[in-house]
């Protein structure tokens, strides 16, 4: 039995191609929408990073007490 990394099932490489016999014009085709779907999901990741970054800062300000010093003469 031959390991396929498990990469290669989610984005098929050349050697899922000539295993499954598709032709290379739908492969590129398929490789292209696979990438371009990377590309929405790195931008959604992005997006829920902010997101959290946004609601962790709010939480910390919420416990932070202002404080005045004066100077003492």
């Amino acid at each position: 039995m031959e390991a396929i990394i498990s990469l290669e099932e989610e984005m098929s490489s050349l050697r899922i191609l000539m295993e499954s016999k598709l032709k290379e014009d739908d492969w590129v085709n398929m490789r292209y929408e696979e990438l371009n779907l990377v590309s929405e999901k790195r931008l959604v990741v992005i997006c829920h990073h902010q997101l959290y970054q946004q609601i962790m800062a709010k939480a910390y300000d919420k416990k932070i007490k202002s404080r005045v010093f004066e100077k003492e003469i």
